[in-house]
Order: C-alpha cells, then sequence, then structure tokens
C-alpha cells in the first residue's frame, strides 16, 4: 500500500458479500455466540479429561495462566504475520480480503465478528495436534 493511501472502512454493521456462491456466503457469517457454544463443552470435556490425569490443585491455575500466555503470543504471532500477509497481484489480495481482510474493512459487520466454525473448528484441531506434540503426554 503506498504511503497515505487510506484503506476503505464501513461502519456499518450490515455485512457486505464475500462469495458469489450461497453455500460459501453462509459458511462465512457466523453469530458471535456460536463459538461459544461450540468450544465451551470442549474446554469442559478438556477439564474433566485433565481430572483424571492426577494434577494437583495448584498445577490447575499456573497451567491455566501457562495456557493464556502461549495462546496469547500465537494469536498475535497469528494475526500479526499470517493473518495481514498479502500476496502480490489480484489473487492475493483477493485471498487477503476474504481470509481477514473484511474485518478490518467491515469492522461492525455483525455476522463477522468472530471467525466461522467452518475455519475456526479445522483451526482448533490443527493447533490441539501442535500442541499435543509439544506438550507432555500428561496433559493429554
Amino acid at each position: 500500500m503506498a504511503a497515505g493511501k487510506r484503506k476503505f472502512v464501513s461502519n456499518s454493521q450490515d455485512s457486505v458479500r464475500m462469495f458469489k456462491s450461497d453455500f460459501f456466503e453462509a459458511l462465512s457469517k457466523v453469530h458471535f455466540t456460536v463459538p461459544l457454544y461450540l468450544f465451551i463443552p470442549v474446554i469442559i470435556y478438556c477439564f474433566y479429561r485433565s481430572s483424571l490425569t492426577g494434577m494437583a490443585l495448584w498445577e490447575y491455575p499456573a497451567d491455566f495462566l501457562a495456557g493464556m500466555l502461549v495462546w496469547t503470543a500465537v494469536e498475535y504471532v497469528m494475526h500479526r504475520y499470517v493473518f495481514h500477509f498479502e500476496l502480490p497481484g489480484t489473487i492475493g489480495r483477493r485471498l487477503h480480503f476474504i481470509i481477514h481482510g473484511v474485518h478490518h474493512d467491515y469492522p461492525s459487520d455483525r455476522l463477522r465478528l468472530v471467525m466461522p466454525p467452518s475455519l475456526s473448528i479445522p483451526l482448533a484441531i490443527a493447533f490441539f495436534y501442535l500442541f499435543k506434540a509439544c506438550i507432555p503426554d500428561r496433559y493429554f
């Protein structure tokens, strides 16, 4: 982007159409509470599973804090270097807009405030296996 060139930013809460396909368009929109319905049961299950590992009570807050710190760092790196990476050309700009640019151009879009399950579930699974490979087996 050239210096001084301003990008478009909408203050509207309405959604902009991203895909010609109605199917893909529907997959790109989600109410902001949907991730709570999907991931809170997973979190509860993980707490249950951790109770079976014989962890000491003091380890829970320490591990929770460590997890929050690691995830914050991962989220920052992902947002800064992956979501803001733009491949050259028209296809690169389009791909960037679909993955993350719409979030910056339409920050108040009420149906795109959170990542939709069509992308967040595969990412969660990938991160689970990545962290599983890096964290001692006793936590799983």
